[in-house]
């Protein structure tokens, strides 16, 4: 009996050291089931060391969110995310670009100018020298790379699946396009999202606490300071759905500056999802017509909300309703209407005071109209995805 249990016991021993090893390597060359099944059991030990109340609750949602407010299966049917302890950021961010910056890479840019021209002869040749000063030869087209203002840095210590990096990039670029569609262009800044991803939780909780000490259980956050939005991979889908929200957050802090929590949260929301499909983007709705809680919730109390309520034990619900409620201003004639005139205001006024109540008085019927019309709008649960 003593000699099985020392086997069994070396067993264990060397099965946990050999997860060890491959969580250590996952992506660079061990890509199969056996690393992720490791890989798992890794994450396991790892959440239940962190989260010791989840083992007599018997949860295993508790066991991967890490909190006692877990988000319902309505808002998240098939991922989790710990959005319960995001930073919310009230001043203004690093995420746009400085005229500074512009500048040096429009002299950048200069440098990189490359011509065609056409010989005597009628034959067309590049080169980055501008010929054809002896007017028998001319320059026919100039090209160069076009400032675009909107910039991406991806970063991770691991290789990102080749689809994986292609649709978060697309999807990202999709957030700024949508948004800024809403803003006269005048008022446009250039935003610099930089996206970083750690494989690894004990890498990740080390960059939070340097990033944002005052964090609790997370899978993402977007630090204002440091511009920085940075993102836990534990899987694909929940990984690029993270990316996609904290990605949202950075754009709203580009283009708007300080955002109300409601609109910041309720766009990151609604974008998390966001389908590409050749030149279009899709966003789906979610079942609001059966989730009673965010039914019964007043608009006063979410455009309204405290730090309590978001954290609180009304968390799912807040989190819920503010993608209900920007959905519906998405999707309704007098939404966009309204949430147009919010974002042209905010993006008018970045980093300075804005008023944006009043345009809820100009809704018809005023606030009382708007809640009026939203409840409405999710009781019938005709919802449509969206294409943009």
């Amino acid at each position: 009996m003593e000699r099985k249990f020392s086997r069994y016991l070396l067993f264990v021993i060397s099965v946990f050291i050999i997860a060890l090893w491959v969580d250590h390597y996952q992506g660079k060359w061990l890509n199969n089931y056996i690393t992720h099944w490791l890989k798992n059991v890794v994450n396991f030990f790892e959440e239940s060391d962190d989260n010791p109340q989840s083992k007599s609750s018997g949860s295993a949602s508790n066991k991967a969110a890490g909190n006692t407010h877990d988000r319902p299966a309505l808002i998240k049917p098939n991922i989790q995310p710990e959005y319960v302890n995001e930073l919310h950021n009230t001043t203004c961010s690093n995420a746009v670009i400085t005229d500074k910056q512009m500048a040096e890479r429009t002299n950048k840019q200069k440098n990189n100018l490359i011509f065609s021209w056409e010989d005597d002869n009628g034959v067309t040749h590049f080169s980055d020298t501008l010929y054809g000063s002896n007017g028998k030869s001319q320059v026919h087209e100039q090209y160069r790379i076009e400032l675009k203002p909107f910039e991406l840095s991806i970063v991770s210590k691991k290789t990102l699946p080749i689809n994986f990096k292609r649709d978060i990039t697309v999807g990202i670029k999709k957030i700024y396009e949508i948004i800024s569609s809403y803003i006269d262009k005048k008022y446009i800044k250039p935003v610099n999202v930089n996206l970083q991803f750690s494989h690894s939780k004990r890498a990740y909780q080390a960059i939070q606490h340097k990033k944002a000490p005052g964090l609790g259980a997370s899978q993402g956050f977007y630090s204002g300071k440091h511009n920085l939005a940075m993102v836990w991979y534990k899987n694909a889908e929940q990984a690029k759905q993270t990316a996609l929200h904290e990605s949202a957050h950075v754009i709203n802090s580009g283009l708007f500056g300080s955002t109300p929590r409601w609109l910041n949260e309720g766009l990151a929301e609604y974008f998390e999802t966001v389908k590409i499909m050749g030149l279009a983007a899709k966003i789906s709705p979610l079942d609001w017509k059966n989730d009673a809680s965010v039914k019964r919730i007043s608009l006063s109390t979410l455009l309204n909300g405290t730090n309590q309520h978001w954290s609180g034990k009304n968390q799912s619900i807040m989190y819920s309703a503010s993608h209900s409620f920007v959905h519906f201003l998405m999707s309704t004639p007098k939404g966009k209407k309204l949430i147009k005139n919010i974002f042209q205001h905010l993006a008018q006024t970045r980093c300075a005071t804005s008023n944006i109540k009043q345009f809820f008085k100009k809704y018809p019927r005023g606030i009382k109209g708007l809640e009026r019309d939203w409840h409405n709008w999710m009781q019938k649960g005709k919802y449509r995805t969206q294409s943009f």
